[in-house]
């Protein structure tokens, strides 16, 4: 059904653990090519993406 909520957990960024939202936010924000481990109700899949590469965070940026 479209109406239904799927859960699924990502439990690994390019093979490294994820614990919590902020380990996520550290393994992806670099971008490239990532391997997403993730498991849902009934199945555990291996999801590729290819994400742009970050050239500089914001924090770095200089005002032109």
């Amino acid at each position: 059904s479209l109406n239904a909520v799927a859960a699924v957990t990502i439990n690994a960024v390019n093979d490294a653990p994820v614990r919590s939202a902020a380990d996520f936010d550290k393994l992806v924000r670099g971008g490239g090519e990532l391997r997403l481990a993730v498991e849902g109700k009934t199945r555990k899949r291996l999801v590729r993406l290819k994400l742009p590469v970050a050239t500089s965070s914001p924090a770095t940026q200089t005002a032109q």
